[in-house]
């Protein structure tokens, strides 16, 4: 039951989480099944001719990969038939107390750089540059002030996206930006793009799973909406009408060797923002630019 909350908190996937129970628990002479939700799970353990079944809720807290990182270790060694599992079982319990690898000041400055790296692969300019920046700067205070409360880490993309909208849409005639001004909103906006989540509910689907799946699925396009009613929200509040949001991208002021080192730095936001062990970074940065290369390679050829 403890792995399968700490799951629903930190993983989303359930095609993996139920690949490991199985395995566990056919190691140790038991059957295990789960049901993975959004924020939530059933499982149900099979042993000796009994049944035993419970269900755990978490609020899901993705930000922490350095405990799905640490879990997944755990959830390797307990599928050894001669493992102790009491003693991972208080290792799992040491786990949930350990604080952020970063930080709270690292922690913001990393969603500030998120949106910087990403922001040059949307327009290659030097305006694009610095409103990423302040707008990142905006979704890291709400990002704070959402980790210290439930209530507030609800709305958290609502808020953000109407706090954005509106700094964008009035600052964009007085300082004469350049291009769609719902260009200046992505980079900072997509820190809340659940796409971990998205991925889970694929595979979920993919593998016949259709009550996990869907409600993963809709509460990925749930938090999309809370993006997309915040612009909207800004937009009235500033009096601008939809024709306005959009436009083609200004000319780059940038050689393209920027862009990869957009990546770099969006790679280090990235790390610090979601809690990425340093010993992992590398590993990330090498699937983020060969990600990167592989969609320049596609749009050049095709």
């Amino acid at each position: 039951s403890l792995v399968t909350k700490e799951w629903v908190a930190y993983g989303s996937e359930g095609v993996s989480l139920r690949r490991s129970l199985h395995e566990i628990a056919r190691a140790h002479g038991a059957r295990a099944e789960v049901l993975m939700q959004a924020d939530s799970a059933v499982l149900s353990v099979f042993e000796s001719g009994r049944v035993e079944t419970l269900t755990v809720v978490s609020p899901q807290q993705i930000e922490r990969l350095d405990r799905l990182t640490a879990m997944r270790s755990v959830l390797a060694r307990a599928e050894d038939p001669d493992a102790d599992l009491g003693e991972l079982t208080d290792e799992l319990v040491a786990l949930t107390r350990r604080p952020p690898p970063y930080p709270t000041w690292l922690s913001v400055l990393g969603i500030v750089l998120f949106s910087v790296g990403f922001s040059v692969s949307v327009q290659a300019t030097w305006q694009q540059l610095w409103v990423s920046a302040a707008t990142g700067a905006l979704v890291a205070v709400v990002a704070f002030l959402a980790d210290r409360s439930s209530r507030v880490a609800q709305l958290a993309p609502f808020m953000s996206a109407v706090a954005v909208s509106t700094l964008v849409l009035a600052l964009y005639d007085d300082l004469e930006l350049e291009g769609g001004a719902i260009l200046f909103m992505v980079p900072a906006l997509f820190f809340y793009i659940p796409g971990d989540v998205l991925s889970a509910s694929m595979f979920d689907l993919s593998e016949g799973r259709i009550t996990a799946g869907s409600t993963q699925l809709v509460y990925s396009l749930f938090v999309v909406l809370l993006l997309y009613l915040g612009v909207v929200f800004g937009a009235a509040l500033t009096s601008t009408t939809g024709s306005e949001l959009f436009g083609d991208p200004a000319p780059a002021d940038f050689p393209d060797i920027v862009l990869w080192v957009g990546w770099v730095v969006f790679t280090v936001g990235f790390a610090l923002a979601f809690s990425v062990e340093r010993r992992h970074f590398r590993w990330v940065l090498l699937v983020t630019l060969i990600t990167y290369g592989a969609q320049q390679a596609g749009t050049a050829l095709f």
